[in-house]
C-alpha cells in the first residue's frame, strides 16, 4: 500500500527536532516523513527581524511542492495559520491536513 508523504511543521519557537519521536515512529511504519524548521526558528539566536508569516508559508509550500505526491500536512500550535495558507495556495498538493493543538 502506498501512502501520502507526511510533512510535519512544528509550532513557533520549535525546530524539526520537536517531531523526532513522531517522525521516527512514522518512518518505522513505512511512511515518507519530512519535518521542517521554519525560517527564523533555526536557533534561539536566529535573527527573526525580517521574517514574515509569508516566509513561513513559502517554506511550507516549497516542501509540499517538492514531494512526489500530495502530502498529509501536519501543523502544530502557532503554525496552524501558515499551514492553512499553504493549503489554500496549493490545494491539489494537500491530501489531508492535521492540526495539532492549533487555534
Amino acid at each position: 500500500m502506498t501512502t501520502a508523504p507526511i510533512v510535519l511543521v512544528p509550532g513557533f519557537w520549535l525546530g524539526a527536532w520537536a517531531w523526532d519521536e513522531v517522525a521516527a515512529a512514522l518512518r518505522a511504519d513505512g511512511h515518507d516523513v519530512t519535518a521542517l524548521t521554519l525560517p527564523g526558528l533555526e536557533s534561539a539566536d536566529a535573527d527573526r527581524s525580517a521574517i514574515t508569516m509569508s516566509d513561513h508559508v513559502d517554506a511550507i509550500c516549497e516542501v509540499v511542492s517538492a514531494a512526489e505526491a500530495p502530502v498529509v500536512l501536519a501543523v502544530h500550535s502557532g503554525t496552524g495559520f501558515a499551514g492553512y495558507a499553504a493549503s489554500d495556495r496549493l490545494p491539489d498538493r494537500i491530501a489531508a491536513m492535521v492540526y495539532v493543538d492549533s487555534a
